[in-house]
């Protein structure tokens, strides 16, 4: 974009990136757009409907099923997408055999019944657990 189009994107993004920004990082006096994009997306998201009612609803269950029997799913389900889905980085990373990851992703894939392999899925999954965490914080904040 150029010209003064630019400039009213960037006066935009500038005003949002402050709001925005304000509430996520309040030690912070400077906020780029591109740190707060997600953050400002999902606060969108939540504006209307609460979150639970906009996260997947398999990873709601698979939540509440892993506090109940704590069964570290949910943590296991995060951090497998958080890297990337590779079972030796997510294995290392929660300190368990490989063999021992596998069995829990059988079990996740059992309670989701979703396909890991489904790009528009991952990124449904990951903004789910992106908002489960938002409104925990919102959470926290009340008490």
């Amino acid at each position: 974009m150029l010209g003064h189009f630019n400039f009213h994107r960037q006066y935009v993004q500038a005003s949002l990136s402050l709001e925005a920004g304000s509430r996520k990082y309040p030690h912070r006096w400077i906020h780029h757009f591109n740190d707060i994009a997600l953050t400002y997306l999902l606060e969108q998201t939540t504006k209307k409907l609460p979150a639970y009612m906009v996260c997947h609803e398999k990873l709601l269950t698979l939540k509440y099923e892993s506090e109940k029997n704590q069964s570290q799913l949910f943590q296991t389900l995060r951090c497998y997408l958080e890297n990337q889905q590779s079972a030796t980085k997510t294995a290392n990373a929660l300190f368990i055999h490989r063999s021992t990851l596998l069995y829990r992703l059988d079990r996740i894939q059992h309670i989701l019944k979703s396909d890991l392999s489904d790009p528009d899925e991952l990124l449904y999954l990951l903004l789910s657990f992106r908002l489960i965490d938002m409104e925990e914080e919102r959470e926290q904040e009340q008490e």
